[in-house]
Parts: C-alpha cells; structure tokens; sequence
C-alpha cells in the first residue's frame, strides 16, 4: 500500500464523517450522524492498524506538519466554538431563550479547550525547553 492510498482513504472517510454529520443535524437524526462519526474513526483506527505502507510514514517534516496543522484546527474549533456561544448567547436577548444553555456550553468547553490546550504547552516547553 502506497501513502497515497492512505491518504486518499483517510480524506474519504472524513469527508464521509463530515457529511454525515451535516445530513444528520439537517434532518434532526443525530443518531446517525454519532454512528459514521464512531464508525469512521474506528474504520481510520482498523485501517492504519492492519495496513503496511511501503514508505515511512513519519520523517521530521511531517511531525511538523502535523503538530502546525493540528494547532491551527484546534484553535479554529475553539475560536470557532466561543463565537458561535457568544451569538446563541446574545440571541437570547432578543427572544431566543431555548438556545442560551448552548451558547453556555459551547463557551465553558471553548475556555476549558484552550486552558488545557495552553497547560499541554507551557508544560512542553518546560520539557523541552525554550
């Protein structure tokens, strides 16, 4: 098996994964879209598990690749989060009250992402030193 194959198998099943959870909160089965969320991981999981790649999969450039990539989705979810929290807050000033416990929510997890997101790096600094 090739990288690119790999590759190629990894965007598939995540697209599938993504558009299943938009199909399900469109049509209000969330149910659905939990399954091919855990069906999709544990398929990414089985597959790199059993599969042999003819190249390395890990060099230094994709370590780095991966952590940059990594820290830029994880602060896109969590901006991301606090601002969709903030707009379901605020509508609830103007007579959107069932959504206000959401908003809540996505803001404690938004706060609670970074805090450890900022404690894993001070701590790895610290580690590795800078």
């Amino acid at each position: 098996m090739t990288l690119r194959k790999n590759r190629i198998f990894s965007v598939i099943v995540v697209i599938t994964m993504g558009a299943s959870v938009a199909i399900g909160m469109i049509t209000g089965y969330l149910t659905l879209a939990v399954l091919f969320s855990i069906g999709g991981l544990g398929a990414l999981i089985l597959y790199r598990r059993t599969s042999a790649i003819e190249k390395p999969i890990h060099d230094e450039r994709d370590l780095l690749i991966d952590a940059k990539s990594s820290t830029a989705a994880l602060r896109l979810v969590l901006g991301g989060s606090a601002f969709l929290g903030s707009v379901l807050i605020f509508l609830n000033y103007i007579g959107y009250v069932p959504y206000e416990q959401a908003g809540f929510t996505l803001l404690i997890l938004a706060n609670v992402g970074a805090l450890i997101h900022q404690g894993y790096l001070e701590h790895y600094k610290r580690v590795y030193g800078e």
